[in-house]
């Protein structure tokens, strides 16, 4: 069983506009090595946590820590939630009473930080369409 080092090196590559190709290369190493770092395969030195983030521009402990371990909520992440839904509940043409939205709100936000976590992606990424199933069967 292979374990993996769970981190943030590509979301803040990605934050930042990098493609793999262009962050290896400032690094000085493949494509293939950055992939293993990225998906927690391979292990870091102290050396090349603060190289990588020093070309991110980020403290070395911002690779490991995402959002909802810190306990800080990513307020970027909420914004896109809560306009999506609003969008999504009009289109669905639904009445949601305002603690109900509240916790449709936490509830999406628990599973995109998961989902966006994991799959290395942005805020910019967070799509609400995916859950409208789970929404209007939550809402009825």
């Amino acid at each position: 069983m292979t374990s993996r080092i769970p981190n943030s090196i590509a979301q803040k590559r990605k934050e930042r506009g990098l493609s793999q190709d262009a962050l290896s290369k400032k690094l000085g190493i493949t494509i293939t090595q950055l992939s293993r770092l990225e998906n927690g395969k391979s292990s870091m030195t102290q050396a090349r946590m603060r190289q990588i983030a020093d070309v991110l521009e980020v403290k070395p402990q911002e690779l490991y820590l995402a959002p909802h371990q810190t306990g800080e909520l990513n307020l970027e992440i909420m914004h896109s939630i809560i306009e999506q839904l609003d969008t999504l509940l009009q289109r669905l043409e639904l009445s949601v009473p305002s603690k109900k939205r509240a916790d449709l709100c936490i509830a999406i936000y628990k599973m995109e930080t998961k989902r966006l976590e994991k799959d290395g992606l942005s805020s910019d990424d967070v799509n609400v369409a995916e859950y409208e199933d789970i929404l209007e069967t939550m809402v009825n």
